[in-house]
């Protein structure tokens, strides 16, 4: 494969950037996205897509599966790319494509020269825009926070006992936590009916919760709460 991306310096900033393998993904994926549309099997694809699986990332990055998952849902909740997922494959588009090819015409250069006078205005404009919206890992500290409070503030020996389990899964189920709709005590015992009340609930519970996080589409989905209610709603009705 030919051809050149570029990258600015400013991804120094970027606040995935000291998660290597988070870099190292988003990198593949920039260099395997197609440069131009084209098809493959039937189904079109756009510039700035890729057709791919778990298996051909990890393969290709020598990165695990479960951490591929983990940080496409990174990549996801940051608005670096979208992912579609089918029984075959999955399709994933980086957002902002264009802004890592290189023109080689003499208008790009030109453009490009201006681009260089102009950046440290327009870095400091966009660093100001970051400020105002709430980065991913920002939103999972508050989360990480909100469970904590509610851990303290509760009586309640079961819940306590399930926030107990959720800190100590650590990044397996971070994906849910950037999500809304997190489980307060209302909430969790919406839920916990949904999983049958009967004595392997926490079991059910707990199980139905992994899966989630290691479901390919997740990332499409907004609400942890909505989203373990219907797949606990579906499990119960097998």
């Amino acid at each position: 494969m030919e051809g050149w991306i570029k990258i600015h310096r400013k991804i120094q900033k970027w606040e995935w950037y000291q998660d290597s393998q988070t870099v190292h993904l988003f990198i593949h994926l920039l260099l395997t996205a197609n440069h131009e549309p084209g098809r493959w099997q039937g189904v079109g694809i756009k510039e700035g897509q890729l057709i791919t699986g778990l298996h051909k990332l990890s393969e290709a990055t020598n990165i695990s599966i479960k951490a591929i998952r983990l940080r496409l849902g990174r990549l996801t909740v940051s608005g670096e790319i979208t992912v579609e997922t089918t029984n075959r494959f999955s399709v994933i588009t980086l957002c902002n494509y264009a802004d890592y090819q290189v023109n080689d015409t003499a208008e790009g250069k030109q453009r490009a020269n201006e681009g260089q006078t102009k950046g440290n205005k327009q870095e400091g404009k966009e660093v100001k825009e970051v400020k105002k919206k709430l980065t991913p890992k920002r939103k999972l500290e508050e989360v990480k926070k909100q469970y904590r409070e509610w851990y303290n503030e509760s009586t309640n020996p079961v819940y306590r006992k399930f926030l107990e389990w959720l800190f100590n899964e650590g990044e397996t189920i971070e994906v849910l936590l950037l999500m809304d709709g997190q489980l307060d005590y209302d909430k969790f015992k919406k839920a916990r009916q949904k999983a049958g009340g009967g004595s392997n609930t926490e079991a059910v519970f707990q199980n139905t919760i992994q899966r989630m996080a290691n479901w390919d589409g997740i990332a499409k989905k907004k609400s942890f709460y909505l989203t373990l209610t219907t797949w606990l709603g579906k499990d119960s009705n097998k």
